[in-house]
């Protein structure tokens, strides 16, 4: 995702929960192309509007979503940060160009799929300036 994020004149800035040793190591094996920062206190979650709890993780939803996981070959290892924060994705225009959120997506459930093609889209209108 970060070449194409590059390509159309973005950056990717991927924030954790854990500590900085912990988000350097994600870095290192995930091979992470973009910038991994971390805030273990989580109020850039709560400022981004992500869900966060124990209901976020143990529901049905998520269930299905580890299994399809499972079948695609991922698989889960430790977990490093706080486990009941939930992730998202924000599309946000340099601030030097106004600062626009072209894309809010909260995950509602441990799992829950990206639309990577939406974040496309997302990018593309803020390079037209729509």
């Amino acid at each position: 995702m970060a070449p194409t994020v590059r390509a159309m004149g973005g950056e990717l800035v991927i924030v954790g929960s854990g500590t900085p040793d912990q988000a350097r190591r994600f870095a290192d094996e995930e091979q992470v192309i973009g910038t991994m920062v971390t805030d273990p206190t989580l109020e850039a979650y709560r400022i981004g509007g992500m869900r966060r709890g124990v209901l976020t993780v143990m529901n049905a939803k998520a269930a299905r979503h580890a299994v399809r996981a499972w079948r695609e070959g991922h698989r889960q290892r430790r977990t490093q940060g706080d486990p009941w924060q939930q992730g998202g994705v924000v599309v946000v225009e340099a601030l030097s160009r106004g600062g626009r959120i072209a894309l809010h997506h909260a995950a509602s459930e441990a799992g829950d799929p990206t639309d990577f093609s939406g974040i496309v889209r997302a990018l593309e209108s803020l390079a037209r300036g729509a």
